[in-house]
């Protein structure tokens, strides 16, 4: 990704993050392998967020390719990487604080199925917000 693309979509998420009451938040974008937990259907992640506990802190990663994504594809994506910021905190909960405190296999049942089920929620705001939102204008 030349550097130039770099920053249109480090500032474009920025404009999103505002848009998407995360004014607040100091967003950092990374060009890379996303991550994540695997995927009960084996596919990759499109992208990735992750948030820094007790800060408004995230970061969301692309992969190399993103320039090439359709322009609704990478607005939809980029707002639900950023909508998982205000879900952070409630995440946490479940993943440090409810961890210590229950049976190995029950942790994880929930932890999938909370996960799970959290991701369609994160999309259906995406889904919701993303096109209220303009697309990416990529530099020549």
């Amino acid at each position: 990704m030349r550097k130039r693309d770099h920053n249109a979509l480090r500032e474009y998420l920025r404009d999103l993050a505002d848009a998407l009451e995360l004014r607040d938040w100091t967003v950092a974008l990374a060009v890379g392998d996303p991550s994540g937990p695997a995927r009960a259907d084996g596919h990759r992640w499109g992208a990735s967020s992750e948030s820094i506990p007790g800060r408004k802190h995230v970061t969301v990663t692309f992969p190399p390719d993103v320039r090439d994504w359709e322009p609704n594809e990478l607005r939809v994506t980029a707002c639900h990487e950023l909508i998982h910021a205000h879900l952070a905190p409630l995440s946490e909960m479940w993943r440090v604080d409810l961890y210590q405190h229950v049976a190995r296999p029950t942790y994880e049942l929930f932890n999938d199925g909370a996960t799970r089920w959290l991701e369609y929620a994160v999309d259906a705001l995406a889904d919701a917000t993303a096109r209220h939102q303009p697309l990416i204008e990529w530099p020549s």
